[in-house]
């Protein structure tokens, strides 16, 4: 799923932004420049992003969004190249040294948002009102010093895929709204006789699915900008709530609700053990749909619930990372026709946006109120992205390679050959080492 699912998404991102293009004031004369006309200047906006262009449809970044604009702007012509990632990467910030770059480009959030913002190539949007279109946790996903910088796409959500059949037998009518309820749930299923939880700890990176989730109901709610703190060397995560997030979810292990010898299971045998019935839940992502949602050797209806990192009575918080969004070149000379071009795109019954929505049918959208048609799995989870607080994945405002060391150091937690502190202290060190790169 993971590479289809991020070509998809980053065509969500640069359709929903993409749309964020051109911009100048009328001149007096046609092409030749020898007698007056009516009518703005022509102008021509270009755009880069990563990935490569739809081949089974007509593509909305390089086909219909240019169209469309035209249609509407008869005078902006707009010309977008998508190019692989790493040549993407390369491309746009040599573009950018040289004042050469895009009019409007695509990127990342959170860490990797400072490799264009910092270096001054991407504009403050924070002016700009359509940013209340959309859900207000992953506008901040593009925000540093209070300034925003990017229109959001879609993004990806972490949750609990759930055997409906295995619930009704252990007796559980509703789906946990906190972690108490959670827990109650596991020693249900456990005393009907059914493995609660089956996780692919073999593969280091399956772990963060769960810490992610009870980070947004413990961690950021009261320390929001802690990732940024820890970055700077001023909060570690030993002296933070990341302390209880870690030692709730090592409650899981003990108490036998996550299966004996996960460490002895990649991710593809603990979602083949899902869908052949063997255990009641599965902690993965979105992009795992593909997988399991496959028959396997039992029959069964299939749920996805947020995991409830949150105490009784407090709100539940979800995890859903930006997978993107578009930026504006601080240098454009088009600004204010690019303004114009966005209130278009987001106006909700005009052709773009009906064009948008149509394109991205199915994907998680972060527009607000944008009705979810996508697969009726994740339709309560996208119903509470509506109304309860969101968090992007922890891992995306880290330096890359503290997750890798975080998860590694657990599955010693795991098996009882290091501490909660132990885990903690060795992120803290290369949370330092890696700091050092990105704040130089």
């Amino acid at each position: 799923m993971k590479q289809k699912g991020v070509l998809a998404m980053l065509a969500l991102l640069l359709a929903i932004t993409l749309a964020g293009c051109s911009g100048n004031k009328p001149s007096g004369k046609d092409v030749s420049g020898t007698k007056e006309v009516d009518g703005p200047k022509p102008i021509t906006i270009t755009m880069l992003g990563p990935g490569n262009a739809s081949t089974d449809r007509k593509d909305f970044n390089t086909e219909i969004f240019p169209e469309l604009v035209k249609e509407k702007f008869p005078h902006v012509t707009v010309v977008s190249e998508l190019l692989p990632q790493d040549q993407f990467i390369t491309t746009l910030k040599a573009r950018m040294s040289t004042g050469e770059g895009p009019d409007i480009f695509f990127y990342w959030p959170k860490m990797q948002s400072l490799e264009v913002i910092k270096p001054g190539f991407a504009k403050d949007l924070s002016e700009l009102a359509l940013l209340d279109k959309f859900n207000p946790s992953v506008v901040d996903a593009f925000a540093v010093g209070g300034a925003k910088y990017a229109i959001p796409s879609g993004v990806n959500i972490l949750g609990v895929y759930y055997n409906k059949d295995l619930f009704r037998q252990a007796g559980i009518e509703e789906t946990p709204q906190d972690w108490a309820a959670f827990l109650e749930a596991c020693r249900k299923l456990q005393e009907a006789g059914i493995q609660p939880i089956v996780s692919g700890d073999k593969d280091a990176y399956v772990i963060q699915f769960g810490l992610y989730q009870l980070a947004a109901s413990m961690v950021y709610p009261t320390i929001p900008d802690l990732d940024e703190q820890m970055v700077a060397g001023e909060a570690s995560f030993a002296d933070s709530p990341w302390v209880d997030v870690l030692t709730r979810y090592k409650e899981l292990y003990d108490a036998g609700y996550v299966q004996k010898n996960s460490l002895g299971a990649g991710n593809t045998q603990a979602q083949q053990m899902f869908i052949d019935g063997k255990a009641a839940m599965t902690i993965d992502g979105n992009w795992a749909n593909a997988n399991v949602m496959q028959q396997g050797a039992a029959d069964f209806e299939r749920g996805f619930f947020p995991l409830p990192g949150n105490d009784a009575g407090q709100p539940l918080a979800l995890s859903a990372a930006p997978s993107g969004g578009t930026f504006v070149n601080a240098k454009t000379e088009n600004y204010d026709t690019i303004v114009s071009i966005l209130e278009y795109m987001y106006e909700e019954g005009s052709p773009l946006f009906e064009a948008w929505v149509s394109y991205n049918d199915g994907q998680i959208p972060t527009y607000n109120g944008l009705a979810f048609n996508g697969s009726e799995l994740y339709q309560n989870f996208y119903s509470l992205f509506q109304t309860n607080p969101s968090y992007a994945f922890s891992n995306q405002g880290w330096p890359a390679g503290v997750v890798d060391e975080l998860v590694a150091k657990y599955q010693e937690l795991i098996t009882g050959a290091a501490t909660v502190e132990d885990v903690l202290q060795a992120a803290d060190l290369k949370m330092a080492e890696l700091s050092k790169k990105v704040t130089n």
